[in-house]
This record gives C-alpha cells, structure tokens and sequence, in this order.
C-alpha cells in the first residue's frame, strides 16, 4: 500500500509482493524498492515477477528451486532490465524476502530490511527470522543489486512441519508489528490476531489492505505490504501488486495487500 510520505509527494508504491503454489510447494515473496532509486518500483516488481516464474516453471518436477535460485532469478532478471534500458542496476534498486514452503520445511531468505515472522508448530512461539543486524546509518540496508549482495543473504531452514504460518513485511510496519525495530522482536498480539484472522474462511484480503490503509500515524510514511500464510485454506492468488493480479490455486491460504 502506498505510504502517506509517498502519496503526499505524489510519489508510486515501491513495494511488490506476490505469491504461488505449484506442485508440492508454496512461494512468497515481497520486496521493497529503494526510494531514493529512480527505478526502485520497476525493480521490486521484476525481481518478485522472476521469482514466481521461476517457481511456475519448475512446476511439480524433480528439479524444485532452492532459495539460491530464486535470488540468481531476481537479480539476473533485474540485472537484464537495466541492460534493455541502458540504465545503472542500482536504478533498480530492492531489498528481496522470499519463502519457500514444501514437504521437506521451510527455506526463508532475505536480503535488505524486510520482516519475516513465523510461528512454530511444535510450542507455538512467534519469532522474527533473521532479522538485519544494526548498520552504521539510519535505514540504511542492503539490495539485492548490491555488488556484494550474496554476502549478506540470510538463509534459515525449518524442517518439515516445523512452522504452521508465516507473515512477510516491508520495513514501512515496522513500528506497528515489532516490539523492537532494532533487534527484530515481534509484538506477539499481533501476530497472534494476524494469524487467527487468516484462518477465518469469511476473511479476505480487503480486510487487510483496509487495516494498512487506516495506518495513517505510522511514524515512517513509508509503503507498506503485509503478506499472511497458514495452512487450510482452499484458495490463494498469485499477485504481482494492485494492478495486475493473476488468480491461481492453492492449498495454503494467503492475505495480501500493497499499499
């Protein structure tokens, strides 16, 4: 959803988001683009875009994606884009967080500041995974452009059923949804209602683009995307961001809003 600092300078979303399932396994992802980059947003949605095909393509075959494929995806399409356009890739500036559910577990990957949360399906704990250590400047981060990027890719597994749900975020809710930005902390409330309201038949993904939207005192102004998975849930989409959705099937439910 775009943020109140964006919409007052007239300015687009950056985020994108997006998830699919095919064959045994479930992918999401969101990234954040960089607004101080002039093509931050073109490069959000290409890295989010090659992800979800990548995952596509693979389809049910024995030669699944790992999470290290799906970042040589992002950037190789990110990377191709600048080239077309005879532009800089750090126009294209975007942090990248993508989790990939199957049978064996759980693979989460991130770089840059975006916030990932999972519950454990064993105690029911609620943690934040891998969240950016401090750097030297305020928001300051790392993209998925950057040269050394793949030194700062943080990768954590979960084996097999070990996490019952997943919830994904842009750095823009980072005031609401974390007990302490600094350390990644979660406030624990609200992932426990986040979760329990994804598990409701009768929710839908309106519901959560209009909570985001009355987070007008949000402290950052910044976008903001909010992405919910649990299991049991018939039915799921596959969206890029608000302006091209594409319907498919899925046995996780999914809740997502870009503003």
């Amino acid at each position: 959803m775009q943020g109140v600092s964006h919409r007052a300078a007239g300015r687009r979303c950056d985020d994108a988001f997006g998830w699919v399932h095919a064959g045994p396994v479930t992918c999401l992802v969101v990234a954040d683009g960089a607004g101080s980059r002039p093509l931050a947003a073109e490069g959000s949605r290409a890295a989010v875009s090659a992800v979800l095909d990548r995952v596509l393509a693979a389809g049910d075959t024995a030669e699944l994606p790992d999470v290290y494929d799906l970042f040589s995806s992002a950037l190789n399409a990110v990377t191709e884009l600048a080239c077309q356009t005879h532009c800089r890739l750090g126009d294209y500036a975007t942090t990248m967080a993508v989790a990939l559910l199957s049978p064996a577990g759980a693979s989460i990957a991130q770089i840059g500041d975006s916030i990932v949360v999972v519950r454990s399906s064993v105690e029911g704990a609620i943690r934040t995974v891998d969240p950016q250590e401090p750097l030297e400047y305020a928001n300051e981060t790392h993209f998925l452009t950057s040269p050394d990027a793949r030194e700062h890719l943080r990768v954590a597994f979960y084996p097999d059923r070990e996490v019952s749900a997943v919830a994904m975020a842009t750095d823009g809710l980072q005031l609401k949804i974390l007990e302490n930005p600094v350390t990644g902390e979660p406030f624990v409330p609200f992932f426990e209602d986040a979760f329990a309201f994804a598990t409701q038949m009768e929710s839908t993904s309106r519901e959560v683009e209009e909570f985001l939207d009355g987070l007008e005192n949000d402290q950052t102004g910044d976008d903001k995307t909010l992405v919910l998975a649990v299991p049991g849930t018939p039915t799921a989409s596959r969206c890029l961001g608000p302006e091209d959705p594409l319907q498919m099937e899925s046995n996780l439910g999914f809740l997502a809003t870009d503003e």
